[in-house]
């Protein structure tokens, strides 16, 4: 059974994959996957909906709550990391994130493999300053 989305959190917009919420009293964006496994475009489309209501609501957090997925998919985590991050730190000074991975433990280790080898191969200064926080619910939020 699903967790449910935190109180204060607000629906910004709804994805055949993905639901984005934003809380705008703790500056917040949360966004919750849907399925087992999103497809690269659709995982950028997803992100680029994150960055406008980042942009829009003034945002200087973003969680990603992963939980439904069990399939890791490297290119997408390499968008994410070296482009996305990048441009919302770069464009909007966020530089906190937060990720709450599946209980599956191949999973959370490919996670943190394929982090720490983009960290190595990407030695630009925005992907060393951010703040990335692992939690396993949304209680640990507060």
């Amino acid at each position: 059974m699903r967790e449910p989305v935190p109180q204060g959190f607000i629906l910004f917009q709804s994805l055949p994959v993905a639901t984005i919420y934003y809380n705008p009293a703790s500056a917040i964006a949360l966004v919750v996957t849907m399925v087992n496994f999103i497809p690269m475009e659709q995982f950028k489309a997803t992100f680029e909906k994150v960055y406008e209501a980042v942009e829009k609501h003034q945002l200087r957090q973003v969680i990603f709550d992963k939980r439904s997925l069990t399939i890791f998919h490297q290119p997408s985590m390499e968008w994410y990391y070296t482009e996305w991050k990048a441009r919302l730190y770069n464009k909007q000074g966020v530089s906190m994130h937060g990720k709450i991975l599946p209980k599956d433990e191949p999973f959370r280790q490919s996670v943190h493999n394929a982090r720490k080898k983009i960290l190595q191969n990407t030695p630009s200064a925005e992907l060393q300053l951010l703040n990335i926080t692992y939690y396993e619910n949304y209680g640990e939020l507060q």
